[in-house]
């Protein structure tokens, strides 16, 4: 579960890299769907559920995955 955070860690300073050196809009493009789909791997790993409230975001590591 720790690799999934790190890679997403290591997404995002490499998306604030490539929007710092005002690279190619096609680069800047596929490095943002890249982070995108690096979160979305975090839902996989973990139970995460949103809802409006108190209590903005919860979520369990591994519970329900098998």
């Amino acid at each position: 579960m720790r690799s999934v955070f790190f890679g997403v860690f290591q997404s995002f300073v490499v998306l604030l890299y490539i929007l710092d050196n005002e690279t190619n809009f096609v680069v800047q493009v596929s490095v943002f769907i890249g982070v995108l789909i690096d979160l979305w791997k975090i839902t996989k790993v973990m139970d995460v559920r949103v809802r409006l409230g108190r209590h903005a975001v919860s979520g369990a590591a591994g519970v329900g995955r098998g």
